[in-house]
């Protein structure tokens, strides 16, 4: 944090140049919300407009939540025409924000803001969007994100530049170094007007709480407490940074994306024997992979750690925003919540012996054919395939009942114990499909109670084959299931 007692016009312009290099700025849209902080932030670079050959655009965000809401408006329009800059002012809604992703007043008022934003700088091709947090605030935000239980990254605070949530819009933060008391003496020392927003007053708020409670004792008991966080959070991005490299080597190498059920999984028994800290910092980047706007913490990060090294071949977890993570043996899947879950087949199909092909409810794809048994070629790509037996002239397919018994050639057998020896994933189990035709059974890829003699392959016999929808095979994929892709053994 910088000592100075006030914003200087020449600090402020090395500040913005170092921000220009990485790329030009030449259209920057500045928001302001009529507040001291983003009052003196319009001021000094409007000041500098010409030197720098830039062009702004005032962005202002009415939120409709204060009686006051209105003046705050007006005022920042006369500001704009007084510097003779356009002015942009979006009007936004909370009730517009669906219940299921609310997640309180601070929350969703900022996510609407920096989406009214974004949506300005888009419509004036602006290269970036200015925002006036300082120092202070930078205390602010590393306090209630520790109290939230941030994950580390989270302790790094607010960075000079980054970018719009969601976005590749630069977001910068020019006045990041100075102490909010040096912004408003500079606005007091140029005679700048503001407004203020009633609301910073209120308590109901956990920031304003630490901004009117904590912070004065945190600065009692030691005056140069922003400074020192300053440092702290520019130590844990150097470090975040370096862990953050090697986490990118560990995901690439254990990490796999699924495309069809949009997940990431990765196999448990390689991963729990690497360093613990790395094993956090890869599945927090895993987790930052998804384009939503959930607020990972600590908690979220350990507990999908601990999911991993579970020895529970089915354990899951519910996570923020209708993910889920779900172990299947030796894997670990995280994702959108499968639509598939809970799902089962509201009817039993019949189905006449007539050749053709279908695909029931759930997506399974069945086809049925008349040919001699020698000329089917063991090995297809019709993934499971049954013989029926000759007496056979109708059939139907339904759910699995895991309490049947099936004949084996020691006894007789429950198909949940079936199921369970061949490892078929739980969550597959409800919706696993029976073919019944009388006594006869068939479960594709567990069991059938057919048996072809070698007499019989030049015998024209009716054959059934499926195929399981794509989301079930990529959750067959774990190395200890046994169900394999494979022609059924003729028990």
């Amino acid at each position: 944090m910088r000592k100075s007692s006030v914003v200087s016009v020449h600090e402020f312009l090395q500040i913005w140049l170092s921000m220009a290099k990485q790329k030009k700025l030449q259209r920057v849209l500045v928001a302001c919300s009529g507040g001291v902080d983003s009052v003196v932030l319009l001021r000094m670079l409007a000041s500098l407009q010409s030197s720098l050959s830039l062009q702004l655009v005032v962005g202002h965000v009415h939120h409709g939540l204060r009686e006051t809401a209105n003046r705050d408006a007006r005022f920042v329009q006369e500001l704009a025409e007084q510097l003779h800059l356009p002015a942009e002012i979006e009007y936004v809604h909370l009730q517009d924000i669906s219940i299921q992703h609310r997640r309180g007043t601070e929350a969703d008022a900022r996510h609407l803001r920096y989406q009214a934003l974004l949506r300005m700088a888009e419509k004036y091709q602006c290269d970036a969007i200015a925002v006036a947090h300082h120092a202070d605030d930078q205390v602010e935000t590393v306090l209630w994100r520790l109290l939230r239980g941030a994950y580390l990254s989270g302790l790094q605070g607010m960075q000079a530049e980054s970018v719009v949530p969601q976005s590749h819009m630069r977001l910068l933060r020019p006045l990041l170094s100075f102490s909010k008391q040096a912004i408003e003496k500079t606005a007091q020392q140029n005679g700048w007007s503001w407004v203020e927003d009633e609301s910073n007053q209120s308590l109901r708020f956990l920031r304003n709480r630490l901004r009117q409670r904590v912070l004065p004792e945190l600065r009692a008991i030691e005056p140069n407490v922003s400074e020192i966080i300053g440092r702290f959070t520019a130590m844990v991005r150097e470090e975040n940074d370096w862990l953050n490299d090697w986490a990118k080597q560990l995901f690439n190498t254990y990490i796999t994306y699924d495309e069809t059920l949009s997940a990431y999984h990765l196999s448990t028994n390689q991963w729990i024997e690497l360093p613990i800290p790395l094993q956090r910092r890869a599945i927090h980047l895993l987790l930052t992979c998804f384009p939503t706007e959930i607020n990972w913490t600590a908690r979220h990060v350990e507990d999908l750690r601990k999911l991993a090294s579970s020895k529970d071949p089915s354990a899951g977890i519910d996570l923020p925003g209708g993910f889920l993570a779900w172990r299947i043996y030796s894997q670990l899947w995280v994702g959108p919540r499968p639509r598939f879950l809970n799902t089962k087949r509201q009817t039993v199909r019949e189905v006449l012996l007539n050749e053709g092909e279908w695909a029931d409810e759930l997506g399974w794809i069945w086809r049925l054919t008349r040919h001699h048994i020698s000329n089917l070629v063991s090995g297809n790509d019709w993934g499971w395939t049954v013989h029926l037996p000759p007496e056979i002239h109708s059939l139907s397919i339904e759910d699995c009942n895991r309490s049947w018994r099936v004949k084996t050639r020691v006894g007789s057998k429950k198909i949940q114990d079936l199921m369970t020896d061949s490892k078929l994933p739980k969550m597959l189990r409800a919706a696993w499909p029976v073919v019944k035709a009388g006594d006869w059974l068939w479960i594709p890829g567990l069991y059938s109670s057919s048996r072809i003699h070698s007499k019989d392959a030049e015998i024209a016999r009716w054959t059934l084959q499926t195929i399981p929808p794509k989301h079930v095979q990529s959750l067959l994929q774990a190395e200890e299931c046994r169900i394999l892709w494979r022609r059924d053994k003729e028990e």
